[in-house]
């Protein structure tokens, strides 16, 4: 068998497109980004206004839950919602939910689908004097699924 010169160019020209591709596959995976809301838990009295901000995603949704009327909301989209606490003889703590899509990524050979993200908020009422159950206790929570 001959020897061809052009044999050990070819051979490192295949290494190194072989390891362009290895290298382009280890990107870092946008699955582990949150929607965050501040502020995380409040305690409010009737007729009292909130003023809640969403963070880490794009097309904000917000919602309460329970909706049972002892509270609303100023807008259901984008990333800032004001609550106001109506009554407080709702339940307590009432959630303010907000979901949001977290942008996925298309770079080298990976390509990371957008996703849909909810995280939320809790509002505690304070109870007038005289009356019963105050609560202070707060959490908050994020969670991501795909959409």
């Amino acid at each position: 068998m001959k020897w061809n010169p052009a044999s050990p160019l070819l051979l490192s020209l295949a290494l190194a497109c072989a390891g362009v591709l290895i290298w382009a596959g280890c990107e870092a995976d946008s699955s582990s980004e949150s929607v965050v809301i501040s502020p995380q838990s409040i305690v409010v009295k009737r007729g009292q206004t909130v003023e809640f901000k969403a963070s880490g995603g794009y097309d904000y949704r917000w919602s309460l839950n329970p909706d049972d009327g002892s509270g609303a909301l100023n807008t259901f989209y984008g990333d800032t919602v004001i609550y106001t606490c109506l009554a407080t003889n709702g339940t307590s703590p009432k959630k303010i939910i907000v979901k949001s899509t977290i942008e996925g990524s298309s770079t080298g050979t990976t390509n990371t689908p957008s996703y849909s993200a909810e995280a939320y908020a809790e509002i505690y009422y304070t109870v007038p004097t005289g009356s019963s159950g105050t609560s202070t206790n707060s959490s908050s929570t994020s969670t991501n699924s795909p959409p």
